[in-house]
């Protein structure tokens, strides 16, 4: 499949429409859907929402009594996330960002811990076979993933020289059909050296930035898996590899090329690499602490969901021009515990800086499409598992300013 044309991606985006163009607010046109669900584990949206809740509608997007305070249903599932008391509307869905994801995986000897003393698997066995059915899942399909390794070198040759990492095992291809490359590579490889993290990051930074000039439409993320915090301790001083080092290389990359670093950290005590994930603009690592397959292979998918959040979008057709009360609108995201979150709408880009958190039309008065801010985008694929919009009804969630 070429990398530049694959388009074949899962809905992600709902919207729901009210308004005097196209529906009345109070009224269900024929054909509309009012009880959706989706394949993320989330209810969907309802018109019935509000009658759990009874909140009412503050007028400026936001709700009374909304549902970030309880993400849960009494089943202990994704809460609805509906449209306000007494509106109803069509649905439109969008699709997830395309996503390039270039995979940055720890070679250090400690990926040979054993983990599992009945099966004598290791922590490399547990981390290849998560990626086995990561790879060829079908909700990562359309995905285009490459292959780069550190910690390979041997102990006391570690390097901390970022070009002797600026190298592909495996290019960029498109998933399913490229896992069996991917995963060939990852069985051959033997856990050997220590862990130059910061020089593995500056590396696969040069290399994203150097894809991304040709995956148009897609957005090109690093995913770093390692686990452990970077040392070398026998190849010191003439490499010595430090957190705060790892920190500046992410904080760099994300800062001056705006490419999002994601962390997997495998194994206990690893909360130090929250820093990382944090520097690259992904706020915190995912961490799989139980060393096992099945904690690992959630935290992938957690990771692919959140990575294929867009920071901006199309609004439907028959949104665009409708005459609509654009105020009342909404633009929300389920987080990983299912809380939902508002975000607060901001006048324009000139709204959007470090602290602010929100969204903007192109066009107040007759958008065409939705923008989150920088600092806005980069929480939402931390944290996000959905994102939502309404337009000219409020969705029945708190916004936090």
């Amino acid at each position: 499949m070429n990398l530049l044309s694959r388009r074949h991606l899962r809905p992600f985006l709902v919207a729901g429409l009210c308004g005097v163009a196209t529906v009345a607010c109070g009224s269900t046109p024929e054909g509309s859907t009012d009880d959706l669900t989706t394949d993320d584990g989330l209810d969907g949206m309802s018109d019935d929402f509000g009658s759990e809740d009874d909140g009412s509608s503050t007028g400026d997007g936001s709700a009374s009594g909304g549902s970030g305070k309880d993400g849960l249903d009494p089943n202990g599932d994704c809460r609805s996330i509906g449209l306000a008391e007494g509106c109803s509307g069509e649905v439109f869905e969008g699709e997830a960002a395309a996503l390039d994801l270039l995979l940055v995986f720890d070679e250090s000897g400690s990926m040979s811990t054993q983990v599992d003393e009945k099966t004598g698997e290791t922590r490399l066995d547990i981390v290849r076979g998560a990626l086995d059915s990561f790879l060829r899942d079908p909700d990562s399909t359309g995905i285009g993933a490459a292959l780069s390794y550190f910690g390979h070198l041997p102990l006391g040759e570690t390097s901390c020289d970022a070009t002797d990492y600026q190298k592909l095992a495996v290019p960029f291809g498109i998933l399913p059909d490229h896992a069996d490359d991917l995963l060939d590579s990852l069985q051959t490889q033997m856990p050997t050296g220590e862990t130059p993290t910061g020089a593995a990051i500056r590396a696969a930074c040069e290399l994203a930035v150097e894809h991304r000039k040709d995956a148009e439409g897609a957005v090109t993320s690093i995913l770093l898996v390692t686990d452990g915090e970077p040392k070398a301790p026998l190849s010191a001083p003439e490499c010595d590899p430090t957190l705060d080092d790892a920190v500046e290389a992410a904080k760099t990359c994300s800062d001056e090329t705006g490419l999002a670093i994601y962390v997997l950290g495998v194994g206990p005590s690893l909360t130090n690499l929250n820093q990382i994930a944090k520097a690259g603009g992904t706020e915190t690592a995912y961490l799989a602490e139980l060393d096992n397959r099945d904690q690992v292979l959630d935290a992938l998918q957690r990771i692919r969901i959140s990575a294929q959040i867009p920071c901006g979008f199309e609004l439907a057709p028959s949104i665009s021009g409708a005459e609509l009360d654009y105020q009342a609108s909404t633009v929300a995201y389920v987080e990983a515990d299912c809380t939902h979150a508002g975000i607060t709408r901001t006048e324009g880009p000139e709204g959007c800086d470090e602290e602010a958190r929100g969204y903007y039309f192109d066009n107040p008065e007759a958008p065409t499409r939705i923008d989150l801010c920088p600092a806005t985008c980069s929480e939402v694929r931390a944290q996000g598992q959905q994102l939502f919009y309404s337009i000219g009804c409020p969705l029945e969630v708190d916004v936090y300013k």
